[in-house]
């Protein structure tokens, strides 16, 4: 009897068509608009409805939280949202500010390329994505380093422009610039500035704690897992109160790697000779098999917490290991490795933050393992914090071993990242706490405070450029006024310019203000292209003001990485040729969005949150 069974599950194929070229358009315009909607101060907060439990709904200015709020229940809009997403999601991780920018460009892009490749078919789209990109790296890039403006954090001047930054990242805050650079005033140029939240009458407050930042947060680490381990729902974090840390110089991809050691762990709370349930590892990666069993176990309320934690990567080969030298000084761990060291050669006592003291329990004298100097492990979303640190005097030890290896730096970017290993070894850190009366409010506050964090941390390190659509408008006439090839030309006129001023005109008109009477009003001053004599439209007044004089600076990896991400995405999407996708079935994904709520109501609700 001959039987029919399927190879592969069906998925909805739609070649180069009007209607794809419709779809993509329309999604790109409506992701745009509603992210688009919150640009400048006169932007528009958006409401969102939060996914999690017994959560009330959020009202934001901040343009990649809208993003990464959306979603289309139709398959081929969602596959484009997601390919979008990645330019607004990519800069808040670089610069931290200008995902706003980014979203608009990359529908402008998006839009103006697939109307000159319609309009001139002879040429090839893979050299209008070339062209582009390298116009963008040949071209606009210097044109961005020539416009910049210094900010030497050292400075009067420079101060005043910092505070102008943090200003116009922060939607005209004046009192959270202030309390942003008091911040800088307590870490120095590192800028390692952790954010928290309190209710009470609205306002910031600033203080410096010992500790040590982490450039790693819980998405990076634990991937689609990540909700299991936030146990600070309203701020979307991972707290470990008096944490013990693991740290392995290798990735797992094995929980049998790691078993031993977390079982080991898990006895010796239950047994009461361990006064922690909280665990920081620290490892190269992690593989989805045991991200899914620490997960499991972290939601268990009878279980210890184990929270994993990616070791950021740099440029230098060896950060890796650098950076498990410092973590291991601050916190006083071993350090394990697949080859010399294996996990299972772990004990408690080769945990960090432990000490061994004698406690009397049930009349009896036991040796028990108690926290030491690390009050907290804060974990968001790309930042973390180690709050306090273990033994001053390994600690010290570290830092003259660093300061020793600066002066034998072999080039300018060996001597960079080991200064910033010092500054983070013995510059401290600020915490800027965000208080509200609500958790809308919070939500919001938060949101403004830690652009204006990265905007001043970008500006600090790379510099500033005028505002308010000045270097843009620059950027546009250099562009205009350099080409002379005939095709370069015709992308120049019909995509990039185009789309630049697009970011332009959704600016004014969030304020009410006419884009072609605006523009014309800095006009002049771009034609100078002289940065210190720039004049730009105030958006909150509508009047015509000096760039310098009113403060309306942006950071330069705000603009720059805006651009190029949206570059970068938009090129792709502005030359596809086919999407294939799976259809969705609504009564599946109604069962998979029940057992996901389920599930984060659980890890939102159990015994683990309230263990010290």
């Amino acid at each position: 009897m001959d039987t029919l069974k399927s190879k592969s599950a069906a998925k909805l194929v739609i070649p180069k068509s009007e209607y794809l070229e419709k779809k993509i358009l329309s999604t790109m315009k409506t992701i745009s608009d509603i992210v688009g909607g919150t640009l400048g101060p006169g932007g528009h907060p958006v409401l969102i409805e939060r996914q999690e439990w017994n959560l009330m709904p959020l009202v934001t200015k901040d343009g990649v939280t809208v993003f990464r709020s959306l979603g289309f229940q139709d398959a081929v809009e969602h596959a484009i949202l997601e390919t979008a997403r990645d330019a607004s999601v990519r800069t808040a991780q670089e610069a931290g500010d200008g995902t706003t920018t980014a979203t608009i460009l990359s529908e402008a892009f998006v839009r103006y390329t697939k109307s000159f490749c319609k309009a001139n078919p002879k040429i090839p789209s893979i050299l209008v994505i070339k062209t582009i990109q390298k116009l963008f790296q040949d071209k606009i890039v210097p044109a961005i380093e020539r416009l910049k403006i210094s900010c030497d954090f050292s400075t009067k001047e420079g101060r005043e422009r910092l505070f102008n930054v943090a200003k116009i990242s922060g939607n005209g805050d004046a009192e959270l610039a202030e309390s942003v650079i008091k911040c800088y005033d307590i870490t120095g140029d590192a800028g390692n500035v952790t954010i928290t939240e309190s209710t009470g009458k609205t306002s910031y407050e600033v203080e410096k704690i010992e500790g040590y930042p982490v450039v790693s947060g819980f998405e990076e680490s634990a991937g689609k897992f990540f909700s299991a381990f936030i146990n600070e729902p309203a701020t979307q974090r991972a707290i470990m109160e008096k944490p013990a840390f693991l740290l392995y110089f290798g990735r797992l991809n094995d929980f049998s790697s790691c078993y031993d050691i977390i079982n080991r762990i898990q006895e010796a709370w239950v047994g009461k000779y361990l006064d922690t349930a909280n665990v920081v590892l620290f490892a190269v990666g992690f593989s989805e098999s045991v991200l899914a069993n620490l997960a499991s176990i972290f939601v268990n309320g009878s279980n210890i917490n184990v929270l994993p934690v990616v070791i950021p990567k740099t440029a230098i080969l060896n950060s890796e290991k650098h950076f498990l030298d410092d973590i291991a000084a601050v916190t006083g761990s071993e350090i394990f490795d697949p080859i010399t060291n294996p996990l299972s050669n772990a004990n408690i006592e080769d945990l960090g933050n432990l000490k061994k003291e004698v406690q009397t329990v049930n009349n009896l004298d036991v040796e028990v393992y108690v926290p030491m100097g690390v009050k907290a492990f804060e974990c968001g979303r790309y930042r973390s914090t180690v709050v306090g640190h273990c033994d001053e005097d390994i600690l010290l030890e570290q830092i003259e071993s660093v300061e020793k290896a600066i002066p034998n730096a072999e080039s300018e970017l060996d001597t960079r990242y080991l200064q910033e290993r010092l500054a983070k070894l013995s510059g401290g850190i600020a915490k800027l706490k965000v208080v509200g009366s609500s958790n809308g409010e919070l939500k919001e506050r938060r949101d403004r405070a830690e652009d204006a964090v990265c905007a001043v941390r970008g500006a600090i390190k790379f510099g500033a450029v005028i505002g308010g659509g000045w270097t843009i408008l620059r950027i546009a006439k250099e562009l205009q006024d350099g080409e002379n090839d005939e095709i370069t030309k015709s992308i120049v006129d019909e995509i990039i310019n185009p789309s630049l001023l697009t970011a332009l005109g959704v600016l004014f008109q969030n304020a009410g203000l006419d884009e072609t009477e605006q523009s014309a009003k800095v006009t002049k001053s771009v034609l100078a292209g002289d940065p210190e004599k720039a004049f730009v439209t105030d958006i909150s007044t509508g009047q015509c003001v000096s760039a310098l004089k009113a403060g309306i600076l942006d950071s330069v990896p705000a603009l720059q990485e805006a651009l190029k991400n949206a570059i970068s995405i938009s090129t792709l999407l502005g030359t596809v040729g086919g999407v294939v996708v799976y259809p969705r079935d609504r009564e599946l994904e109604i069962k998979e969005a029940r057992d996901t709520s389920e599930f984060n109501r659980m890890a939102q609700s159990n015994m683990a949150d309230e263990r010290p």
